[in-house]
This record gives structure tokens, sequence and C-alpha cells, in this order.
């Protein structure tokens, strides 16, 4: 079986993380397409597949796949691929399955967005198993994956004191942006009133790319 995701962003790693899981515990040919790997700057992750440069590649695995999923809000009818994906010539018997990482309000805000636009879809829908679920009542909640084969099962004790790395996303206030936040202020607060008790130092990583977190 071949499934192919497609994301208008690498979603902070999500997707690829997915298909890293098809492949290693389900046995399955997954591959991820990122439409617009370098969005966030500096803040890369790993990829598959990225839009423009593997042009060729991201073509043959959409036309040879027996599902694609579709991230976010990425058009049947998307403008960068030039792909018609409501043809049924074109694809008889692929199958189609759509995941929201994000409320609708970010959406939104953001990129001017309305998920409405989607609501008559015919096929299933996912969502994060978190709030977001409270938006998408016909959807199927789903968990995160986190790789957790390549940490050692004994932690050893360090011989020097421990450092607490923390990678928002955003400094977006918790006051004004509620669920899309990622409270920042409130986490550095609590870390540094951990310090008052515990020897240990805070690393911030931002604007940086995954590999090198």
């Amino acid at each position: 079986m071949k499934v192919v995701h497609i994301s208008p962003t690498p979603v902070a790693g999500a997707p690829i993380k997915i298909v890293n899981a098809l492949r290693r515990y389900g046995k399955i040919d997954a591959r991820f397409i990122d439409l617009a790997p370098n969005i966030y700057g500096r803040r890369t992750f790993p990829e598959d597949l990225c839009w423009p440069m593997d042009n060729n590649e991201i073509y043959n695995e959409i036309f040879s796949a027996n599902i694609i999923h579709f991230h976010q809000n990425v058009s049947l009818k998307e403008p960068n691929l030039n792909i018609d994906f409501t043809n049924k010539n074109q694809f008889p018997k692929t199958h189609f399955i759509r995941e929201w990482h994000s409320e609708p309000g970010l959406h939104k805000r953001l990129g001017k967005i309305d998920i409405d636009a989607f609501e008559n879809e015919s096929f299933p829908l996912l969502c994060m198993a978190q709030y977001h679920e409270r938006y998408y009542p016909e959807a199927i909640p789903v968990p995160l994956l986190t790789n957790v084969e390549d940490l050692k099962e004994n932690i050893q004790p360090l011989p020097f004191p421990p450092v607490v790395a923390y990678s928002p996303s955003t400094r977006l206030p918790l006051s004004e942006w509620r669920w899309t936040s990622k409270g920042y202020d409130e986490t550095l607060t609590i870390l540094r009133e951990l310090q008052k008790n515990h020897n240990f130092s805070i690393d911030i990583i931002e604007d940086t790319p995954w590999n090198e977190a």
C-alpha cells in the first residue's frame, strides 16, 4: 500500500513523524510532500519530498498512491501542484483523508482561510486529540507521534547540572491567542521558579533547524 501525505507547510514536523512511523511500524510505503518547506525561515524540519525541487517524483508518487492524506488546508484543486483531486478519471480508486492540526481561528487569523469551505468533503476527517476536537465534531481524534526509540532505557546521573531545553514555536501571548499560544511567558515563569530550588540551566531554542536543536 502506498500512502502519500501532502501538507502546505512542515506543520512543525508532525506529518514527517507520521510517515516515519508508517514506514517503521506499518511497513507501508509512505511519502511526505511539503509544499512550502522553508516557510518558517531557519526553523526547518526533516523532509521527504519538497515542492518544487522534487516535482517529478512528487507527481509520480501522487498518481500511484492508494491513499492521499491531506494536512491542514491543502486544496482538492491545489494550485501549487496544478492537480484536480476531484477528477475521478485521474483518481478512480484513490482514497482521501484530511487532518487538521490547528484550531480554526489560527487559520483565519494567519492564513485568511475559512475551514467552512472544507465542510462538505465526503471523506474521513482527523484532528489532533487535544482541545482541537471541540472544533471538529465530525473528526476522529488522533494522537501526536513522538519517536522514543532512540532514548536510553536507563538514564545515568549527569556529571554536570542538567539543561532544560525549551523550543517554543511562537511567543504569542496566552491572553490574546489562547489556544494558539505556546505559553512562552508562563512556561519561563515556572522554570525560573523551579531554578530557585534546583540546579539546572534553561536553553531557549528559537529560529533553529530541527536537526540542530
